[in-house]
């Protein structure tokens, strides 16, 4: 999947709307597998940029803020 990101980071901008979804998808795949402390950096950096780009209120941003609040031990 990082390969598949690196790929997509060269052919869109960081900020495209692919390239957030996909680390999402990254970000929700590390948690299925059980690296949860991968998966709550991966989701941490997006919500981040998601905030950044939308606002704290975007269902993007809501999305993952949520997915982040779950894996809080």
């Amino acid at each position: 999947m990082h390969a598949l990101l690196a790929d997509e980071l060269r052919a869109y901008s960081a900020d495209d709307p692919r390239t957030l979804e996909l680390r999402r998808q990254i970000g929700e795949l590390q948690k299925s597998t059980g690296d949860v402390e991968s998966a709550r950096s991966t989701l941490a950096g997006l919500l981040d940029d998601l905030g950044r780009l939308y606002g704290p209120d975007h269902p993007a941003t809501v999305r993952v803020r949520d997915g982040l609040t779950r894996l809080a031990p």
